[in-house]
């Protein structure tokens, strides 16, 4: 089979485009109560230090354009850390990091129609999982909760994506 390689660097493209409008969003925006890259579930979270930046700017946003009558109410953050705001992980910002995870998806597809051998396409795979996982080491500094960009399944984080894929 055969796979053109010039549509692979414009899908590169968009995914790395889409990649750096969030991550900017997330780091040069700030959110009302809330610091530049939180990310956090806000309420009782972190001494309350910031209770009422539920979701940080990608819960604001997500409030803004959907309104919080429009959002998951009963999300486990709210009940956990008595959370002031609904927030939905599916929302429409939210969603641009499920995008890149279907997407390095897609990527182990095209690994299956490019290299014809199981041995190259396992060296291929097993590359890219440890790259992935390297990476995912650098966003949160080698911890759970703490680092650049801390594993947060709720808000699907960058880190979050790039772990789960390097697993998988």
């Amino acid at each position: 089979l055969f796979y053109d390689v010039r549509v692979l660097w414009k899908q590169w493209s968009l995914i790395l485009t889409i990649i750096f409008f969030y991550l900017v969003i997330i780091f040069a925006m700030n959110a009302p109560d809330c610091e530049a890259g939180y990310l956090g579930p806000g309420g009782i979270h972190d001494y309350q230090k910031y209770f009422n930046c539920t979701g940080g700017v990608v819960g604001l946003i997500d409030r803004s354009i959907l309104g919080a009558s429009h959002l998951y109410q009963r999300a486990k953050i709210r009940s956990v850390y008595d959370s002031p705001f609904p927030f939905d992980p599916e929302g429409i910002f939210g969603c641009l990091m499920s995008c890149v995870q279907v997407f390095l998806g897609v990527q182990c597809g095209v690994t299956l129609l490019i290299y014809p051998t199981a041995r190259e396409r396992l060296r291929r795979w097993l590359s890219w999982g440890v790259g992935l996982l390297a990476f995912t080491a650098l966003l949160t500094l080698f911890s759970i909760e703490d680092g650049i960009i801390p594993i947060n399944k709720s808000m699907w984080s960058l880190s979050f994506v790039t772990i789960t894929s390097g697993l998988a």
